[in-house]
């Protein structure tokens, strides 16, 4: 019974950690600060202020990913092969990320074009977990109520627009994709190249 009784503890304890951590981030986020990870490639955090700012050499990367996607037509794979031929800086993580060795990955790009955050709106507590970029954009039963959206103020990067035209854009790439598959394969997407993505 005593094993039962501090198991039973231990896991209110766990739950009541849970919830104020989650409150601490929803009054965090109400307020303005950044409490979603690492921020987006294109801004760096504040530290003093907790808010987000341009950082202007990736910011100048974003907006080129974004016309190409969007009023170019080029898929993950142009614009990957693009960013890799032009030198563009790759995202710079934490020593636990993995690294990206100075080479762009079509994933990386994908994540960029499917991230709202640059049209000046980040929200907080939108998408259930885990956001799969694209599919969670365009399938609201991936997406939690409205009411509890909580939006956060960035600056801005790229229009509305231009998100919805490259939206839009791979969205009609993935269906020319899947049209144009003519065997199953067993680790279709799943397993890629180290080195050329």
């Amino acid at each position: 019974h005593r094993v039962v009784l501090l198991a039973a503890v231990a896991e209110m304890e766990r739950d009541t950690i849970r919830d104020r951590t989650t409150n601490g981030r929803i009054a965090s986020a109400k307020d303005g600060r950044w409490v979603m990870g690492t921020p987006p490639y294109g801004y760096r955090m504040n530290e003093e202020t907790g808010k987000l700012e341009i950082e202007p050499e990736d910011a100048m990367h974003v907006k080129k990913f974004f016309y190409w996607s969007a009023y170019e037509k080029l898929s993950l794979r142009d614009i990957q092969r693009k960013a890799n031929e032009m030198g563009f800086r790759t995202p710079q993580h934490g020593r636990t990320r993995r690294k990206t060795l100075g080479y762009w990955h079509k994933r990386s790009i994908g994540r960029i074009l499917t991230n709202e955050t640059y049209t000046g709106t980040a929200y907080y507590r939108k998408y259930k977990r885990p956001f799969n970029n694209l599919t969670s954009l365009i399938d609201e039963n991936l997406q939690r109520n409205k009411d509890e959206w909580i939006p956060v103020s960035v600056p801005l990067i790229i229009t509305t627009k231009e998100f919805e035209a490259a939206k839009n854009q791979l969205v009609k790439n993935r269906v020319f994709a899947q049209r144009n598959l003519k065997h199953a394969y067993l680790f279709p997407k799943l397993v890629y190249c180290g080195e050329c993505g």
